[in-house]
């Protein structure tokens, strides 16, 4: 290791070097260069933490632009609302109807179990609107949209898919594929889940703990 005297002189020859090399720059350039370092170095330097005023003059500006935004949002969340409660009734009266129509005609087991694949599929249709009102309500509050609400709206819409589909009227490749995508959405559920609980674990930790 070095004695702190040989290292000081060749720093100081480094520096003189470079500042010699950078000198077709300007002197001003170059005596912003040890600041630059010094931020870049430490990250708790102001200059690196100071906040950017590039987008402060912009039109019209960030209050506007919070304010309808929030109202854009608000009307999505208004309109999948709407388009959920017209879907539940639009159900209960298909169910009531087909309750009141086809029960003397099922027969068998397959055209019961047809009919409940119906009604399986049409619960699951209304269950992804309202994690889609879950979505637009979490990205309104924290404008973060939650890689879990997606992932679980993925899951729902594949396994209505599922539940509609009857397997003995599909192949071997198809079976493989759905299969592949169910494993590959629930790991992808699962990795997301982990990470959002360490990080809350975290950031708990952090706020319990006054010297971090």
């Amino acid at each position: 290791m070095a004695k702190p005297s040989m290292l000081g002189t060749a720093c100081c020859s480094l520096v003189s070097d470079t500042q010699d090399y950078l000198a077709p720059l300007g002197k001003s350039t170059v005596a912003k260069l040890p600041a630059v370092a010094h931020a870049w170095v430490d990250p708790r330097a102001p200059a690196m933490n100071k906040p950017s005023n590039e987008h402060e003059h912009l039109w019209p500006g960030k209050r506007p632009v919070a304010t309808f935004e929030h109202w854009i949002l608000s009307a999505i969340q208004m309109l999948l609302m709407l388009l959920v409660l017209i879907g539940v009734l639009s159900l209960i009266y298909l169910l009531g109807r087909a309750v009141w129509e086809q029960t003397g005609t099922i027969h068998d087991v397959p055209m019961l179990q047809t009919r409940l694949q119906n009604a399986f599929s049409g619960v699951l249709l209304t269950l992804i609107g309202l994690e889609l009102i879950e979505t637009v309500r979490a990205y309104l509050q924290s404008h973060y949209v939650r890689l879990e609400v997606v992932v679980i709206i993925a899951l729902i819409a594949l396994g209505r898919h599922i539940v509609e589909l009857n397997p003995h009227e599909l192949d071997g490749p198809r079976l493989i594929g759905l299969g592949v995508l169910v494993f590959s959405l629930g790991v992808c559920y699962f990795v997301v889940r982990l990470t959002s609980d360490r990080r809350s674990k975290f950031f708990r930790g952090r706020g319990g703990n006054e010297d971090v």
